[in-house]
């Protein structure tokens, strides 16, 4: 097919170039030949030199020959000169077909390209000539020129319709927030259409982003990386031109919901599925139940006996109250239970899916360890909750009953400073005001709840959970307070969640 369609564009390029060097050849008058030496010239750079500026030019240069081959050709052929013009119009048609330059500019309805703009611009300039030189055959190729080009502008309307596209795609797509979800739709068109498709949202990646469209179905990834707070849907817009580049609209083409789920949820259903398996004794913690033969264990909590395990760790107490068969679960004392504390203030509602998500799967984590956790909850120098567990299970509803206090505060950040504090460059302006400083910030050290807390249960571990943005230059300073004091301190904020 390509073989055919190439070796029909080299006979009619032949034949274009063959009618405008006869018409060269008959015509005497010398204006007239120069004429036609520039046309040739310029039809020759058209033909074989791919530049968008060049190409624009030969579109011209065709349809003036189609437009004056025939008076060109009077003298030989008389009225018949007029049929010397169908091969150039096949030719023409083909050139256009040929190549598409997308447009740069963002397009809100329907508009006619460049290349249709020419064919328009030639067009008029030809009727308004006629006008002033009646003649019969310029008036003839005039009327076929512009019945071609209602033509080709009716057709580029109806072919970039959004009637004329079939489109299978899903209808909601379900997506954690903040995940990346690709899935794939199938479009088609009646006719043969260039489509460039572009995002409205930027939580959308398309791929490929430009295909040349007809009726077999093409495929088309779509990915999506949706916000919590983001919109609830992913819009397919696209710039859609005819196969001859006359019309371009912008239209939307489809639009599919995504049923965003919150992180914390997926979180919470982890801890409410190891509760319920916590219950019934069909979990243990990591790598088996820990066998405390050597020193150093401490008591954890209790499960149902599993095949396997030591019988000398029966919970008799336990056992005997449930009548059901319990053993002991220990942990490892150098293995201190840390304090992990949670600033329930974040900034937006997408930071705080993002805190309780990164709280609730620690608390798993830990859990699944059989490492048992202090939790703390606090708001400004104020606290919410404070759980010190004696089981798996008061750790778990715990973390669940904690997320509930997650309050968002879109000004936390405007007042908060996360720098480092120095006293330094109030000394430089004033020892006293350097004292004075160091005082006050001691009086708000003492009341926060993450030293005080630390300090009443003598623990040597703190795990500490917030928003970046409102980390503040106290929280920061009393970081470095108590790992001065030998307590280790890990800081979790949401931004290490994608």
């Amino acid at each position: 097919m390509v073989i055919s369609l190439l070796t029909l564009t080299t006979i009619l390029k032949l034949y274009t170039l063959f009618i405008l060097l006869v018409a060269l050849m008959v015509n005497s008058d010398q204006l007239l030949r120069t004429t036609l030496t520039v046309i040739i010239v310029f039809y020759l750079l058209a033909m074989y030199v791919p530049s968008k500026t060049i190409r624009l030019l030969g579109l011209g240069v065709l349809s003036s020959i189609i437009l004056v081959t025939p008076l060109l050709m009077e003298g030989i052929l008389g009225l018949w000169s007029i049929a010397t013009i169908i091969p150039i119009f096949i030719l023409t048609d083909i050139y256009i077909r040929g190549w598409y330059v997308p447009s740069k500019e963002v397009l809100t309805s329907i508009r006619v390209t460049p290349k249709g703009l020419t064919l328009i611009s030639i067009n008029l300039f030809v009727y308004t000539l006629s006008l002033f030189s009646p003649n019969t055959l310029l008036t003839l190729s005039n009327i076929t020129f512009t019945l071609y080009i209602v033509y080709i502008l009716v057709y580029g309307f109806r072919s970039t319709l959004p009637k004329a596209f079939t489109i299978k795609s899903p209808s909601v797509v379900s997506v954690i927030a903040g995940h990346i979800k690709e899935f794939t739709i199938h479009i088609s068109c009646r006719c043969s259409v260039y489509v460039r498709f572009t995002r409205k949202e930027p939580i959308v990646t398309i791929s490929p982003r430009e295909i040349q469209l007809g009726s077999i179905p093409v495929r088309v990834a779509i990915r999506v990386r949706p916000l919590l707070s983001g919109p609830g849907y992913a819009s397919l817009q696209v710039y859609v031109c005819d196969v001859r580049g006359v019309i371009e609209r912008s239209i939307e083409i489809t639009r599919i919901r995504l049923n965003v789920i919150p992180r914390a949820r997926v979180a919470r259903q982890l801890i409410l599925g190891m509760l319920t398996h916590t219950t019934t004794g069909t979990i243990s913690t990591e790598g088996g139940g820990v066998k405390p033969y050597r020193a150093g264990l401490e008591y954890f909590s209790s499960r149902l006996f599993l095949p396997g395990d030591n019988p000398r760790f029966i919970d008799w107490k336990k056992t005997v109250k449930l009548h059901k068969l319990y053993v002991k679960e220990f942990t490892t004392a150098l293995e201190q239970q840390p304090i992990i504390a949670l600033n329930l203030t974040v900034t937006s509602i997408e930071e705080a899916d993002k805190l309780a998500f990164l709280f609730l799967t620690l608390i798993y984590t830990l859990t699944q360890r059989g490492i048992s956790a202090s939790l703390l909850a606090y708001k400004g120098s104020d606290v919410k909750l404070f759980i010190k567990p004696r089981s798996k299970i008061d750790i778990l509803r715990g973390s669940l009953n904690i997320i509930e206090f997650i309050e968002v505060n879109s000004l936390a950040s405007r007042i908060s400073d996360a720098r480092y504090l120095g006293f330094r460059e109030y000394s430089i302006v004033s020892r006293e005001l350097g004292e004075f400083k160091k005082k006050t910030i001691k009086v708000k050290v003492e009341k926060h709840p993450l030293y005080r807390i630390v300090k009443q249960h003598r623990s040597t571990r703190l795990i500490h959970l917030c928003d970046r943005s409102v980390l503040s230059q106290v929280e920061i300073y009393i970081h470095n307070i108590l790992e001065k004091t030998g307590v280790n301190v890990e800081l979790l904020t949401t931004d290490i969640i994608p």
